[in-house]
């Protein structure tokens, strides 16, 4: 009747030291080679791992490189993922904006638009790495929601 006497229950806060140590072994797990390149040659797609794992270790690649070099540098140096089928893993998680942003880096990716447009600065990859740096707060927050999951699930 009188909740308001009620003690509440203090929810566990991780620190932040905590906090990056979960990250570095998320890190840890998406850079194991092992685990992800074994017989499949970097077939991420058809691992053992769930969708929901197989989205993450995606995303941690797109932050890394896109914040490295961009989309263009993002889908060069993994020219041999299956993208196309990497997307739909990423799509359930992502708002639908980030989403159709990563798409769109990809399509124009694929049309090789890179050199001509390079000079005019109107290329597609251009500004599908100004949408992702200036949304990256949002896609990082979904990715280090993830990882914290991960990181619990496998007991890393």
């Amino acid at each position: 009747m009188f909740g308001f006497f009620k003690k509440k229950k203090k929810q566990a806060q991780i620190t932040p030291a905590a906090q990056e140590c979960e990250w570095n072994r998320f890190v840890d797990w998406c850079c194991d080679t092992d685990r992800w390149n074994d017989k499949n040659n970097y077939d991420i797609a058809n691992t053992d791992h769930t969708d929901y794992e197989k989205a993450a270790y995606y995303m941690f690649w797109i932050q890394s490189e896109v914040n490295n070099g961009g989309y263009d540098q993002f889908f060069s140096n993994k020219d041999d993922w299956q993208h196309e089928k990497l997307s739909e893993f990423i799509k359930a998680y992502l708002s639908e904006d980030l989403y159709k942003n990563h798409m769109r880096a990809f399509s124009d990716f694929k049309k090789d638009e890179f050199e001509t447009a390079e000079m005019t600065g109107e290329n597609g990859l251009y500004i599908a790495d100004d949408f992702f740096y200036n949304n990256e707060k949002r896609f990082m927050d979904i990715l280090e929601e993830m990882a914290e999951k991960i990181v619990k699930d496998r007991s890393l």
